[in-house]
């Protein structure tokens, strides 16, 4: 097809101009062997034959991989439009296709979920150390008069508002993002998993009020205990992640059935000189 010659010459002139390219440059390396300056000059600086060389490499492999790029896509466009006679297929692929990405739209929705839990438990452990940390100073300035150490304390307690309002942020994001209903999950995620997840979204959390009302020490212990729960929470989403992974998988690897021997077919049409850049499945 033409626009596989195309994508054929395309790659072939890259080569070519590579193959001239690396040519010279041997030919100018072994021109300088005899001339120590000349050595020293192409030890210490890039030679214009260098300069090209490296252009005409980069070039190449701009090229190799917009080849296998095209080549897929083209290999796709044929295979489609050949499947497309077939009305039962057609229709089968098409309805698995919107499977898939309903799948995928589900395992997205688990991984986002995932990341604002895993910054949630970051940023809990963080608050965590910092409330340690100025409880400690808190401590020595009650039994010193030092104002070096008076002022330490002050920043450290002044830290540790903050990191308490990080996490504070972080745990009101992951409520806001965790389902509100039963019916805002997906059906096939286990029932177990869904009372979990759904009970620590009503899970009440001030945190400010622990530093504002109680000791930094006590702020502390609720930022772990707080921390603990949302490591229950992160296994239990991990468990509903691996399960939609699986489902998409199956998923895509059905869809993969379906369009194989269309795609098998559409290789006669690849000439020999980018057979490279055909999708490795399909030539295992």
């Amino acid at each position: 097809m033409d626009s596989y010659s195309e994508i054929a010459d395309c790659y072939g002139n890259a080569e070519i101009a590579l193959n001239l390219a690396a040519q010279r440059l041997r030919s100018d390396k072994e021109r300088r062997k005899g001339s120590l300056v000349a050595r020293f000059i192409d030890f210490v600086s890039e030679t214009d034959a260098e300069d090209a060389e490296r252009m005409a490499r980069e070039n190449f492999v701009d090229i190799k991989r917009d080849t296998e790029r095209q080549v897929g896509e083209r290999l796709q466009e044929i295979a489609m439009s050949s499947m497309a006679e077939d009305v039962d297929v057609a229709s089968r692929r098409s309805q698995q296709a919107a499977a898939c990405g309903t799948s995928l739209a589900a395992l997205q929705h688990v991984e986002r979920l995932l990341d604002v839990a895993r910054n949630a438990h970051v940023k809990l452990g963080e608050a965590e150390a910092a409330c340690k940390s100025a409880s400690t100073m808190e401590v020595m300035d009650a039994f010193s008069s030092n104002k070096a150490i008076s002022a330490m304390s002050h920043m450290k307690t002044s830290a540790a508002k903050t990191k308490l309002n990080d996490a504070k942020c972080a745990v009101e994001a992951l409520s806001l993002a965790l389902p509100k209903s039963r019916q805002k999950l997906d059906a096939e995620t286990p029932d177990d998993f869904l009372d979990l997840v759904l009970d620590f979204a009503d899970f009440p959390i001030d945190f400010m009020s622990w530093l504002n009302k109680v000791k930094l020490d006590t702020a502390a212990k609720k930022c772990g205990e707080t921390q603990e729960r949302i490591a229950k929470v992160i296994g239990d989403l991990c468990a509903i992640e691996a399960e939609r992974r699986r489902v998409y998988e199956q998923g895509t690897s059905l869809l993969a059935e379906i369009d194989r021997p269309y795609l098998m077919a559409a290789l006669e049409f690849v000439p020999q000189a980018i057979r490279f850049a055909v999708p490795q499945h399909l030539t295992t």
